[in-house]
């Protein structure tokens, strides 16, 4: 089963397996986790952050269908933080926070398109060239018709289209 199969269901369901890791602030156990803090002099995440960790890897997806196995890079998480506070790192005090996917949680789940944009041809190069993929967005909200109640995490941002 694809992604794409499962943009016909709306939202949905899902809980989420595979490798666990402790997540450094919070200590609780992810299938996948995220950290970050600011930057700079500004207070304001908006003004900017550094990524320090985030672990790579895939997750499980189990619901009303057959189970699927996918890369975080295909996950658009709208989550709160597991953990945003003051914290030692690099020997500077800065202002942590930390995202989590918990293994066995029941989250809300629909497929959202993107689309992006590729190099152009060699040969043509004033054909623009576009892809679409299909990314899993998770929420530990329902999603409203707007969309999600929480932001996507800062470092799933950075994606163009």
């Amino acid at each position: 089963m694809e992604l794409s199969e499962l943009l016909k269901r709306g939202d949905f369901e899902v809980v989420l397996g595979g490798e666990e890791h402790t997540a450094p602030f919070s200590g609780r156990k992810c299938v996948w986790y995220d950290w970050i803090y600011i930057i700079g002099k500004g207070d304001s995440w908006d003004d900017g952050f550094t990524t320090m960790e985030a672990k790579d890897g895939s997750v499980v997806v189990q619901g009303d269908f057959p189970s699927l196995e996918i890369p975080v890079q295909w996950l658009n998480p709208y989550l709160e933080p597991s953990f945003e506070g003051p914290a030692l790192v690099e020997e500077a005090d800065v202002v942590v926070r930390e995202y989590c996917l918990e293994p066995a949680r029941s989250y809300h789940a629909r497929v959202e398109r993107f689309t992006f944009r590729l190099p152009p041809y060699r040969l043509f190069p004033f054909i623009a060239r576009r892809r679409t993929t299909f990314l899993l967005a998770l929420s530990e909200e329902p999603f409203l018709d707007k969309g999600p109640v929480c932001p996507l995490v800062p470092t799933f941002r950075g994606r163009t289209g």
